[in-house]
């Protein structure tokens, strides 16, 4: 059965992004990995790729600290063989993917007058890191725009995933209010200390700390929930009301993200009270999708894998 009244997959939603390995480069990828997250990524039927709900891309957050005893151990031993591009792909997440690269990219900034042998291999890994997610991105795109949406297309009859055309949607929402909360809690309530009343400021909990990102990855994230709302889920609503909601609640998160215009340090030091209305901007826009986009869809979008965090 076709349903033309789903037109775009998620290989539109991250392809701009995540293709942009090959054009931009790496740091802006880490921006738009606002589906890459662990654990996050939209699955597709039989023969799905290995990087399906994998940390291959974003082995984060890394709450045991594995990546770093990895990463250590590979440079200090300095093998070679490991880079080799199949045994690399077929190696640990945690040496892999963005967070691995901005580790070892910012290592060598602060090591500068390291041995050259140290040197070569760091340049070796950084360069087999990058060739592998080149790779791994064109893959998935093209598993996306494959597979995934001739899925799509014959959900509820030929499809080897959906049993029903809601399906894809009630995917789609469920990543859609997955990844609210992955920024609302991971990314901001985590490093500020908000979790709890024990809480306290630990900037080296957020995303991309090193590079000082931090923020610029919320906002690429957001842009891109709000480019897929737009595109994607406004025209699958029928309740005007719905739609009143949710086009107002996202115009008021833009406009108070919009507002913090600095880096994480600085708006944890200066606009806290900012950062505080931002999150509770995304609790509440949550809350239009688990409870009246739902119901305007007529499905459900199932367990929250933060619930309890």
């Amino acid at each position: 059965m076709n349903n033309p009244g789903l037109p775009l997959t998620w290989s539109y939603y991250i392809s701009a992004e995540i293709v942009d390995i090959n054009g931009d480069g790496l740091m802006d990828l880490v921006g738009g990995g606002t589906t890459q997250d662990r654990d996050h990524v939209p699955r597709v039927g039989n023969g799905a790729s290995r990087y399906i709900n994998t940390g291959n891309f974003q082995f984060w957050p890394d709450k045991h600290g594995t990546a770093a005893r990895q990463i250590r151990k590979v440079m200090n031993e300095k093998d070679m063989a490991i880079l080799d591009a199949n045994r690399f792909e077929q190696g640990s997440a945690a040496l892999q993917g963005l967070p691995a690269f901005e580790r070892v990219l910012y290592r060598l900034g602060r090591e500068s007058g390291a041995d050259t042998a140290d040197n070569r291999f760091t340049c070796a890994y950084l360069t087999a890191i990058s060739m592998n997610l080149a790779s791994m991105a064109a893959d998935l795109a093209d598993e996306w725009r494959g597979v995934y949406r001739e899925s799509i297309g014959s959900a509820g009859d030929a499809s080897d995933f959906f049993d029903s055309p809601l399906d894809p949607i009630g995917e789609w929402l469920s990543q859609f209010a997955t990844q609210l909360e992955i920024v609302r809690v991971l990314k901001l309530k985590a490093p500020l200390g908000l979790k709890d009343s024990s809480s306290r400021i630990r900037l080296k909990k957020a995303e991309s700390w090193r590079s000082d990102r931090s923020m610029q990855n919320i906002r690429i994230n957001l842009a891109a929930l709000n480019e897929f709302y737009t595109l994607v889920i406004r025209p699958l609503l029928h309740n005007s009301d719905t739609i009143r909601r949710m086009d107002r609640q996202l115009e008021t998160l833009i406009v108070d993200l919009n507002d913090l215009s600095e880096e994480l340090p600085n708006l944890a030091k200066n606009q806290l009270d900012a950062l505080r209305i931002l999150v509770d901007d995304l609790e509440a826009l949550g809350s239009l999708v688990e409870s009246r986009v739902t119901a305007d869809l007529g499905v459900s979008i199932g367990f929250n894998s933060l619930d309890g965090d």
